[in-house]
């Protein structure tokens, strides 16, 4: 998982923080604790683009929530 990997690397390098995708987070969870956008969400399970997302607004947060939740829900977002 990427998340495993963003955790061991954090002991040695600086890595970007990330959230670990829930149905009960809000956008403003992502503004509280990434900072503001554009986010990007993705697979932690998964190599490639399949299921990533640029996040720029809430909207953009709905839709992918609305959608693709179903398909990845174990998903980090940076």
């Amino acid at each position: 998982h990427k998340s495993v990997m963003y955790d061991l690397a954090s002991e040695k390098v600086k890595t970007s923080p990330y959230i670990q995708y829930s149905h009960e987070l809000r956008f403003s969870d992502l503004i509280t604790t990434l900072g503001e956008p554009p986010f990007f969400i993705k697979p932690d399970n998964l190599a490639g683009a399949e299921g990533s997302m640029k996040l720029s607004n809430e909207a953009d947060f709905q839709l992918w929530k609305e959608y693709y939740s179903k398909y990845y829900s174990g998903s980090i977002i940076q």
